[in-house]
């Protein structure tokens, strides 16, 4: 896992640019479980690649991009699921609480209408959708 400039990537479901200005997010990678989730919300930064760290097992993931404002170090992890999200929401904020984090789902991301938004991030971070 590497950051990178979201500008320069050719990510299929990246965030619209409102979203990423609103917030900061100039630099992002890809989300696959291969890093604990809450050390890299809270640090900005990957322990070692996943070597040695057990698996997340984030509900529901799918095209999950993580973005980071690398000014405030803050970070949030976006995903897109093809999943009903009054379906999924018990299920996904229970997991967040579980690692000390929140979530907000949303009935429609900016894919398209038959996917739902999540977004991971600390309790006190305020993430911007537009």
């Amino acid at each position: 896992m590497s950051w990178v400039n979201v500008n320069g990537l050719g990510f299929k479901f990246k965030a619209p640019k409102e979203f990423l200005d609103a917030n900061g997010f100039t630099r992002a990678t890809h989300y696959q479980n291969q890093e604990v989730i809450e050390k890299i919300l809270k640090s900005g930064t990957f322990s070692s690649n996943g070597c040695g760290h057990p698996r997340e097992n984030v509900p529901y993931l799918d095209h999950a991009i993580i973005y980071k404002n690398p000014n405030t170090k803050v970070c949030c992890l976006v995903y897109i699921t093809y999943s009903d999200a009054n379906k999924i929401s018990d299920e996904v904020n229970q997991w967040a609480e579980s690692k000390g984090l929140k979530a907000k789902i949303y009935e429609h991301s900016w894919y398209n209408g038959s996917t739902c938004l999540v977004i991971i991030s600390l309790p006190s971070v305020k993430i911007l959708l537009r």
